[in-house]
């Protein structure tokens, strides 16, 4: 998951501008080139996101509940910091508070999976069978959620 995900970041942020024409086309330039740094700034994001809640997920099935449960807190601490610093340096902040925040949330959660005895070793085992049961269980609903939304 976590090298999917960075290879989605490490091509979508310089693919910022192309990706905001495909999704939005039609946008004043200067419209595009402001989401085209928002997304730039805002994607890594989905990345740490992603991992904070795979932490949580880990921690729930472990029985600690706390530290799941701040995660959600400690990025709304920093989006709505990054809301008011964005009172004075523009939307930008508001877009670098709310990736901080999903960074922090995530940060947040290593201490108690080390205590729970998680150890941290990337590896790459497509023959994993946990694996293969993950994806079988992810295609239906990646296609009923494909059919159950509406083009307009």
């Amino acid at each position: 998951m976590s090298a999917i995900l960075l290879a989605v970041v490490l091509a979508g942020v310089p693919l910022a501008r192309q990706i905001v024409w495909l999704v939005a086309p039609g946008l004043p330039e200067g419209t595009a080139r402001l989401a085209a740094a928002l997304l730039a700034v805002m994607l890594p994001g989905v990345l740490f996101l992603s991992l904070g809640n795979l932490f949580y997920g880990l921690l729930n099935a472990n029985n600690i509940f706390g530290p799941p449960a701040l995660g959600p807190v400690v990025t709304n601490i920093f989006i709505i910091a990054s809301i008011l610093a964005g009172l004075r340096f523009g939307i930008t902040a508001v877009a670098v508070g709310t990736l901080l925040g999903n960074i922090a949330a995530m940060v947040l959660q290593l201490p108690y999976l080390r205590r729970a005895g998680f150890t941290f070793r990337p590896a790459l085992e497509f023959h994993h069978p946990g694996l293969r049961r993950a994806c079988g269980l992810m295609l239906p609903v990646m296609v009923g959620t494909g059919i159950g939304c509406p083009r307009g």
